[in-house]
Order: C-alpha cells, then sequence, then structure tokens
C-alpha cells in the first residue's frame, strides 16, 4: 500500500513539474518605408514562430510573409501595385513563444535550440510591425 501511495507522489509530481506559466510581452513598431515605384521591399522578422498579416496592403501586388527552409528566418515583403503611387499600410503581427515543447523544466521535454529558456516558464513576445509605405514616382535619368 505504501509503494502505491509513494508511486501516486511520484507520478503526480512528475507530471506537474513540467507545468508552464506563461507570461505575453506585448510591442508595437512602426516602420516608414519610402520606395520608388515598382520596387520591392523586404524586412526581416527574425526567427519568429508565427505570423499573421492581420491588415494586408491596399496597392500591393505581393504582400507576403516567407520563411527561409534553411535558416528559419522571417522575412515580410511587399510589392507596390504596377505604376501605383501614394500610400500603403500594412500590420503584420509576430509572435515568438511556446510550441507545446518550448521551454521546457529539467526532465520535461527539452527545449528548441532557439527558445529562452526560464525556469520551464513560457515567455510569449507578440510584436505588431505597422508599415507604413510612401511609394513615389520612378525619376529615369
Amino acid at each position: 500500500m505504501k509503494k502505491i501511495g509513494l508511486v501516486a507522489i511520484v507520478v503526480l509530481f512528475g507530471a506537474t513539474s513540467c507545468k508552464k506559466n506563461a507570461t505575453v510581452t506585448e510591442t508595437s513598431q512602426t516602420v516608414d518605408v519610402t520606395i520608388d515605384a515598382n520596387t520591392a521591399y523586404e524586412y526581416d522578422l527574425g526567427n519568429a514562430q508565427n505570423t499573421l498579416i492581420s491588415s494586408d496592403a491596399s496597392h500591393a501586388r505581393i504582400s507576403v510573409v516567407t520563411t527561409d527552409p534553411l535558416s528559419s528566418k522571417m522575412t515580410y515583403y511587399y510589392v507596390p501595385d504596377s505604376s501605383y503611387t501614394g500610400s500603403d499600410n500594412v500590420t503584420v503581427v509576430v509572435t515568438s513563444g511556446p510550441d507545446g515543447n518550448c521551454p521546457a523544466k529539467p526532465g520535461c521535454k527539452k527545449p528548441k535550440p532557439d527558445c529562452k529558456k526560464n525556469q520551464g516558464d513560457v515567455e510569449v513576445v507578440k510584436t505588431t510591425y505597422n508599415f507604413n509605405f510612401t511609394v513615389g514616382k520612378t525619376v529615369l535619368n
């Protein structure tokens, strides 16, 4: 009977020791960009785990977030509509944080190398990028 009680305590302790406490840090960054018409723009978003274009460009031929398969870096790409001049706005939300394995307390699943380790607590960083584009006329010499 004592063995069963001891096993139950060890199992219960082991199951709760991997519990993660989530803290969310939210930041916002405004990026003002001036480019010529028919010109591409790219912005390095780093090694984010999740991205979302929450408000897409109204005058973009290309407005997309891509992931480099080798480095896992995410990049936002913008190309205005052909011959468009004027202003355009895009909002990209980037989240870095847990995916179920990351980070972990000792004895739990191994955290991913790019995750911050904080005694098993989970830190989620949510950054909202507000891109304000001014697309000007291309000047030919």
